[in-house]
This record gives structure tokens, C-alpha cells and sequence, in this order.
């Protein structure tokens, strides 16, 4: 009879559609042992397993009262669209950020990046022990087409904050932006027009990565043209994506500038179409070069005609 319990048990465990292997959310390193205003990065990452996942809401809780919160790194984050930018509140000790991932992401049974946190020690008057949990509130989202909430496991780390300040404390940070020498990657700003957005007018939409420490901002300049040539400088002012193009005319040189937070840069222009203006601006460069070599070839003419009559 045990024999035969033995073998059902086994069956369930063999073809139980529940038992699918757990997607896993984790924090490295697992221990985070730094003094009094060192700066420090936390990776939190995820292995889908053998599951293809394409939405990731995820909240870290941490002890606010030691650690603050100061930036966060999306370089060589999976995610690539962000449906809640990550935001810190220190007040609470929480850090939270959802976003997709177009065509979705199928796991290598290997942990790759979400995003990388970036805390400073506060100083303690002794040492203190608390535990950066990934709290239940997360949740990710097979790319199953029907929404499916993924088993997870939440893997957190030990924070351990000593009272003895460093010299120089640690800014591991501030190492990897005075490394980074890389520009962000080359892309393509686009212009677009659709009737159901910002009553019709014509908008551009932009968008690239940087591998090293992130984009910090983008900046757009329209400088008026006309044909070939610029009029004045270029003004930069700082957008997001999608912009409202000032100039709804097309007629001014459209520059995209990408900064990364250790201020590489990365500058893509984009031509309007050809207008009104720019047709009459060829055609009077063109009767420009024409008409005198016109009146000079005539000259020539008549005065090789006179010598040949003399």
C-alpha cells in the first residue's frame, strides 16, 4: 500500500502544472557590511528559471533609518520601458519601480539585472544590524498573453553599519562614474504626428541606454534653417520623450543631446522634410552659381568671336 502512495506522490510531483519552477528575486551582495557614510550599490536582480517573463513590480524595503537612499542605476536593466520610475522614500524605507519588457525576457536559468540601488551609510552610535528585504508586494508577470502572477522566492541581504568612520569612506559610486568614459549609445530621435496627441502636433520621441552609469538627462535644440544653413546657436533646453516640437512649421535643424550621470554625451540630429522655404533657398543657390558662369561663358564667347574676325 505504502508502494502505491509512493508511486502517486511521485506523479503529482512529476506532472503537477503548480509546481513550475519559482522565478527568484534577489539582492548581491547578501550582506552589506559598511561603516558610517561609505556609499555603496546594491544589484537586485531576478532569474526567471525556465519561465519567460515580460512585466516586473518590484518593492525593496530597507531601514531607512541608517541607510539613505540616493540614486538608482537602470543600466543593463532587462527592463526597458518603465511604467513607474524608481523612486526612493526614505520615510518608509521603501524602493519601488514596475516595468515591462517588450517581447519579454525568457530566463537562461542564470540571475540578470533589474537596476542597481545606490545608498549612503548614516552614522550610528554603535553598530547596527537590520535585514533589505524584497517585500510580497512583488510581483512578476509571465509573457504568457494572459497576465499570469509567477511563483516567486525573495532572496534579501543583512545590512550591518558600523559606527567607525573611514578617513575616506568608501563612495563606490563615484569609482564607477570616474571610470565611465563611454558616451550613451547612438540613436535615432523620430518625428511623429497623431491626432489623438497634443491636439495634433507634431512631437518627437527619443530614447537610448547607457551601460555604465545611466542616462541622467536628455536636452532637444531647434535651430532655425533655412536650405542648408543654420541661423544663430543652438539653445538647449531639457525634455523627455515625447517632446512638443516648438517649431510646428519642420523648418528648423531638430538636435537630441543624451547625457549619462558621469556627463558623456551623445548629440543625434534629425532633418525635417524639405519646405517651402528650403525649395527657394536650392533653387537661389542654384541661379547663384548658374547665371554668372552663364554670363562668363557668354563673355568668352563674344570675345573669342571678335578674335577670330580680327
Amino acid at each position: 500500500m505504502s508502494k502505491i502512495i509512493h508511486l502517486i506522490f511521485f506523479l503529482v510531483l512529476l506532472f503537477s502544472p503548480f509546481l513550475i519552477e519559482a522565478v527568484t528575486l534577489s539582492l548581491e551582495p547578501d550582506v552589506l557590511d559598511y561603516r558610517a557614510e561609505d556609499i555603496f550599490i546594491v544589484e537586485i536582480k531576478i532569474n526567471p528559471g525556465e519561465e519567460c517573463i515580460n512585466v516586473v513590480g518590484l518593492e525593496l524595503s530597507y531601514p531607512g533609518e541608517i541607510l539613505e537612499g540616493l540614486k538608482f542605476n537602470e543600466a543593463n536593466s532587462i527592463i526597458s520601458l518603465w511604467a513607474e520610475k524608481p523612486s526612493f522614500r526614505d520615510g518608509e524605507g521603501t524602493l519601488y519601480f514596475s516595468g515591462g519588457i517588450p517581447g519579454g525576457y525568457c530566463g537562461e536559468e542564470k540571475p540578470v539585472l533589474l537596476g542597481e540601488a545606490v545608498f549612503k551609510a548614516r552614522k550610528v552610535g554603535w553598530e547596527v544590524r537590520r535585514e533589505m528585504t524584497i517585500t510580497e508586494n512583488s510581483m512578476v508577470f509571465l509573457n504568457d498573453g494572459m497576465a499570469t502572477q509567477a511563483e516567486t522566492e525573495k532572496q534579501g541581504a543583512e545590512v550591518i553599519i558600523r559606527p567607525e568612520r573611514r578617513i575616506t569612506p568608501y563612495d563606490l559610486w563615484r569609482m564607477r562614474v570616474e571610470e565611465d568614459q563611454t558616451p550613451p549609445k547612438s540613436f535615432t530621435p523620430e518625428i511623429r504626428r497623431d491626432p489623438n496627441l497634443f491636439d495634433g502636433k507634431y512631437f518627437l520621441v527619443f530614447s537610448t541606454t547607457d551601460e555604465n552609469t545611466g542616462i541622467d538627462y536628455y536636452m532637444v535644440s531647434e535651430q532655425r534653417r533655412i536650405g542648408f544653413a543654420t541661423l544663430g546657436d543652438k539653445i538647449w533646453v531639457r525634455a523627455d520623450s515625447p517632446y512638443v516640437l516648438q517649431d510646428q512649421s519642420l523648418s528648423s535643424m531638430i538636435s537630441v543631446k543624451a547625457v549619462d550621470r558621469a556627463g558623456n554625451e551623445r548629440v543625434e540630429t534629425v532633418k525635417p522634410p524639405m519646405g517651402g522655404w528650403d525649395i527657394i533657398a536650392y533653387v537661389t543657390l542654384f541661379l547663384a552659381i548658374v547665371i554668372p558662369f552663364w554670363i562668363w561663358r557668354k563673355r568668352i564667347k563674344e570675345e573669342t568671336k571678335k578674335l577670330e574676325e580680327i
